[in-house]
C-alpha cells in the first residue's frame, strides 16, 4: 500500500451558514424559573446548531522527481475537495446592556461574548488528479484521475467563540449580529486502487480549519 498525506493549506470557499440558537439567560423568570442571585443576570448559556457547505478551491501544486540528485521529472497534482460541516456548539456567554427601558429594563442594547466547545461534523469528497512531466522529452503524461470513490466523514471536537450585539424591538423579540470563529481539527482517510498501478492505496487529508462568519438572526424570547 501507498499512503500520500496532505496537511497544506488550501482556500475554502465561501459559503452560507444556516442554524438556530436555543438558551437562557439566569435571570429569575428564565429557563425553569431558579431564583438566581442578580449579578448571575450577566450571565447566560445556549446551543447552536449550524451547517454549511465546506469546498476547498482547486488548486496545482509540483512535486519533483529526483534521481542522484539530478532532477529527471516532476508530477503536477490537480486537488479540490467539496463536503459539508455540522457545529454542534454549547456555549457559555456573558452580557451588558444600555438604555433601559420599561419593557427591556436590562436594555434595549446589549453586547455579549460566548465561548466553548463544540461537535463538529464534516464530510469530504476529494477530486484528485496527477500527471507527470519529462524535461527530457519535454511532455507530460496524460492526467490520471485518482480520485476516491467515496465520500469520507470526520467528527471532532472544535472551540467556538462569539461576539455579538443585539437590538430590542421588545420584550420578546431582537435583532441579533454577531461574529463566529471556530478552530477544528479534521481528518479523512481515504483507500482506494490506484488506476495508474493498479495498487491498494490510501491518502490522508488533515486540513487545519481556522473559520470565521458574519451572522444574523431573528430571536424571539420567552
Amino acid at each position: 500500500a501507498q499512503a500520500f498525506s496532505r496537511t497544506e493549506s488550501h482556500k475554502i470557499d465561501p459559503a452560507l451558514v444556516i442554524g438556530f440558537k436555543a438558551g437562557t439567560w439566569f435571570v429569575p423568570g428564565g429557563f425553569l424559573g431558579f431564583n438566581y442571585p442578580a449579578w448571575m443576570r450577566y450571565f447566560g448559556c445556549y446551543i447552536d446548531f449550524s451547517f454549511h457547505n465546506l469546498n476547498f478551491s482547486r488548486d496545482v501544486d509540483n512535486q519533483p522527481l529526483n534521481n542522484g540528485g539530478t532532477l529527471r521529472s516532476f508530477t503536477e497534482n490537480k486537488f479540490s475537495s467539496d463536503g459539508q460541516a455540522f457545529t454542534l456548539a454549547f456555549m457559555f456567554c456573558g452580557r451588558y446592556g444600555f438604555f433601559p427601558s420599561e419593557k427591556v429594563p436590562f436594555g434595549r442594547l446589549q453586547v455579549y461574548a460566548g465561548v466553548g466547545p463544540g461537535l463538529f461534523i464534516a464530510s469530504q469528497s476529494v477530486d484528485l488528479q496527477t500527471r507527470t512531466y519529462r524535461p527530457n522529452y519535454q511532455i507530460f503524461t496524460p492526467y490520471a484521475d485518482i480520485s476516491p470513490p467515496d465520500s469520507q466523514t470526520s467528527t471532532t471536537v472544535c472551540l467556538v467563540t462569539d461576539a455579538g450585539v443585539r437590538w430590542y424591538f421588545n420584550r420578546r423579540l431582537s435583532l441579533d449580529f454577531f461574529f463566529r470563529y471556530r478552530y477544528a481539527e479534521p481528518s479523512f482517510e481515504f483507500d482506494y486502487t490506484n488506476p495508474v498501478t493498479g495498487r491498494n492505496t490510501s491518502f490522508q487529508m488533515n486540513p487545519v480549519l481556522h473559520l470565521y462568519s458574519f451572522n444574523l438572526g431573528l430571536a424571539y424570547h420567552f
